[in-house]
C-alpha cells in the first residue's frame, strides 16, 4: 500500500521537475530570439525535442527558427510533424502559412490561412498573413482591401501602415501610399521601411506634371531655359512636351559659341518591363544658320548590378549636314544611398566634322527625406576636322534636388565648362510640379 503511495508522488514530483526545466529552456530559446541568435533558439527548442519528441509548442519553435533562417522546406516538415500530432493547432497552421508564402508557394500559404480562419475567423495572425499573400503574390488590389480591413478592425499600426503603402505603390496610387507610410512614420518614426516607402511614393509616376527652369550663363542672356510637360498615359507610358534653351552636350559647337539653340521636342516614355525602359522624342531646333530636324533614342537596363544607358541623336539640319551623338552610361550603387555614374559621349557636329568626346563621372547621393545631390567632373577632347591639333575640355557640375510642398520638387544645377577659348559658366533653378494618383 504505501508503494502504491510513493509512486504517483514519484510520477508528480517528475513531471513538475521536467515542466521547471522545459520552461527554463522555453524562455531561453525567446531571449534567443530576441537577440536575433537564431541558431541557438533552434538548438534550445531541439534540446527540449530530445527529451519530448511530441512537444507542440517546441516543435513550433524549432520551424519558427528554421522559417527565419531561410531553411523553408525543412520548417515546413517540421511544421507538419506538429500539425500530425494536432491538427488544429493554430500557431502550426499560421506558421506553416508564412512559411510557404516566404517561398513563393502562395497557393498552399492561403490554404493554410484559410484552414487558420475557419478554426478562427477573427485570428488576427491569420487575417494578416492572408494579406500579406495577396501582396506578395501581386494581387494589389485584394491586399488593399484586406490590409484596410485590418486597420479598422485590429487598429492601424506602423506594420499594417507599411503594408497598406506597399499594396498602394503597387496599384500606382502615390497619394494613398504616401499618407499610409507617413502615417506609420507618426506610429514609431524609426521605421526604415515607411521612411523609404514615403520617399518612393514621392518619385512615384504621377498622373502630370510640369517644370520650369531658369537659368543664368556667363556668355549669353538669363532667362527660361526649359519648360516641360509630362502626362502618364498609363503607369508604364509618359507622354511629354518640351522647350529647351539650355546650352548642352548635344550640340558642343553652340556651347563654345555661346548661341541661342531653341528646341521644341515631343517624346513617349514606356517602362517595357522591370528591366528596361525606352524613349523617343522628336522636334526641331532653331540655329542661327536655319533649323535642325531632331530625333532621339535612348534605352535603359535597370535591375542589373547597375544601370547602363544608352542613347543617340541624329539632327539633320536644312542646309544638308547632320549632326551625331552617342552616349554610354553605367551607373553602380555603392554604400547605402550612393551610387557612381560613369557618361560618356561622343558627338559629330555640322557640315566640317567638329568631332568631340566627353567622359564624365558623377557621384549621387540620395538621402531618406527625399533630397538628392550629385557632384560630377569630366575631360573631353574636340578634333575640329583635323584641321589643327585637338583641343581639351573640362566640364565640373553640381545639382541638388529636393521635395518641397509635398509632392512638388526644387533643383538647382552649377556648371561650368571649360571650352577651347572658351568658358561658360550656368546656373539654372527649377521647380518641378507633380499631381499625384
Amino acid at each position: 500500500m504505501s508503494v502504491k503511495r510513493t509512486l504517483p508522488g514519484s510520477l508528480c514530483l517528475l513531471i513538475a521537475l521536467t515542466a521547471s526545466a522545459n520552461e527554463e529552456l522555453f524562455e531561453r530559446a525567446a531571449n534567443a530570439a530576441l537577440e536575433g541568435d537564431l541558431v541557438q533558439m533552434q538548438q534550445t527548442y531541439e534540446a527540449i525535442l530530445e527529451a519530448e519528441s511530441g512537444n507542440v509548442r517546441a516543435l513550433n519553435g524549432k520551424a519558427t527558427a528554421q522559417a527565419w533562417r531561410g531553411n523553408y522546406f525543412a520548417a515546413i516538415e517540421t511544421y507538419r510533424q506538429s500539425l500530425a500530432i494536432e491538427p488544429e493547432n493554430l500557431e502550426a497552421l499560421v506558421g506553416i502559412g508564412y512559411t510557404f508564402a516566404w517561398s513563393n508557394d502562395f497557393s498552399y500559404a492561403q490554404a493554410s490561412f484559410d484552414r487558420a480562419l475557419a478554426l478562427r475567423p477573427d485570428n488576427y495572425e491569420a487575417q494578416k498573413g492572408s494579406a500579406y499573400v495577396a501582396l506578395w503574390s501581386g494581387d494589389a488590389e485584394t491586399a488593399r482591401s484586406r490590409f484596410t480591413e485590418l486597420s479598422v478592425t485590429s487598429g492601424m499600426n506602423p506594420e499594417i501602415s507599411v503594408a497598406l503603402g506597399q499594396a498602394h505603390l503597387q496599384l500606382g496610387e502615390s497619394k494613398g501610399a504616401y499618407t499610409a507610410f507617413d502615417q506609420a512614420l507618426q506610429l514609431d518614426p524609426d521605421t526604415p521601411a515607411a521612411a523609404a516607402g514615403r520617399v518612393a511614393a514621392l518619385n512615384a509616376a504621377p498622373k502630370l506634371e510640369a517644370a520650369a527652369w531658369y537659368g543664368s550663363t556667363s556668355n549669353a542672356d538669363s532667362g527660361l531655359r526649359l519648360v516641360e510637360v509630362g502626362w502618364w498615359a498609363g503607369r508604364d507610358t509618359r507622354l511629354s512636351a518640351r522647350y529647351d534653351d539650355s546650352l548642352s552636350l548635344d550640340n558642343p559647337a553652340i556651347v563654345r559659341r555661346g548661341e541661342s539653340a531653341r528646341t521644341y521636342l515631343a517624346g513617349v516614355n514606356h517602362a517595357v518591363n522591370d528591366t528596361l525602359a525606352v524613349s523617343f522624342e522628336a522636334g526641331v531646333r532653331q540655329l542661327p544658320d536655319g533649323d535642325q530636324s531632331l530625333y532621339r533614342a535612348e534605352a535603359v537596363l535597370n535591375n542589373l548590378p547597375g544601370k547602363v544607358t544608352l542613347g543617340a541623336q541624329i539632327g539633320d539640319h536644312e542646309l544638308g549636314y547632320s549632326d551625331r551623338l552617342y552616349q554610354v552610361g553605367i551607373g553602380i550603387p555603392f554604400a547605402e544611398r550612393w551610387q557612381v555614374e560613369s557618361n560618356n559621349y561622343f558627338s559629330t557636329v555640322g557640315a566640317d566634322r567638329d568631332d568631340e568626346w566627353r567622359s564624365v563621372l558623377n557621384f549621387l547621393y540620395a538621402a531618406d527625406s527625399g533630397w538628392t545631390a550629385m557632384v560630377g567632373a569630366g575631360i573631353g577632347e574636340v578634333d575640329r576636322g583635323g584641321l589643327e591639333d585637338p583641343e581639351n575640355v573640362r566640364v565640373a557640375h553640381a545639382m541638388l534636388s529636393m521635395p518641397v510642398f509635398g509632392y512638388h520638387r526644387l533643383h538647382l544645377v552649377l556648371r561650368n565648362e571649360d571650352l577651347p577659348g572658351n568658358s561658360v559658366n550656368v546656373a539654372m533653378l527649377g521647380f518641378t510640379f507633380r499631381m499625384p494618383r
